[in-house]
């Protein structure tokens, strides 16, 4: 019984250890939908995946991802003539004051001596589903 106890401990502490060193998002080790923000304050590049009010930190700047502004991209199972976009509200709590911003998929933002770009945006949409505010992640790179 407690050899099996160790075994289970020292293969969870492998895989914690392995997903932090490939910057593995918490959510995708335990396949929930929780999504846990890391905090960049130090390293010269990172990608943070958050969800809508999650905050986290880049740079000198605590950032939140406050609405969905437009999601007007074009649904995977339809064919139209303009993909669309999606654009997001930030608030942003930075040494120099308190800002919103808006911001677009693949756009950079400046947060001082960061910047911020909004790579990625999912669930992407699909005609017969409808999308809770709730279900959206916001995949961000920050580069110093």
């Amino acid at each position: 019984m407690k050899k099996t106890i160790v075994i289970i401990i020292a293969i969870l502490a492998a895989l914690l250890i392995t997903a932090a060193i490939c910057k593995v998002p918490f959510s995708m080790i335990w396949g929930g939908n929780d999504v846990v923000p890391q905090d960049v304050t130090e390293v010269q590049t990172a990608e943070i995946l958050a969800g809508l009010n999650d905050p986290f930190v880049a740079g000198d700047s605590n950032v939140s991802v406050t609405s969905i502004v437009e999601d007007s991209r074009c649904p995977s199972d339809v064919q139209c003539i303009q993909a669309g976009r999606v654009v997001i509200s930030l608030d942003i709590d930075a040494p120099a004051g308190t800002s919103t911003a808006q911001i677009e998929s693949g756009e950079t933002i400046a947060l001082g001596d960061w910047s911020l770009t909004l790579t990625d945006v999912t669930p992407y949409p699909v005609s017969t589903v409808s999308a809770s505010s709730s279900d959206y992640r916001f995949a961000f790179t920050v580069i110093k």
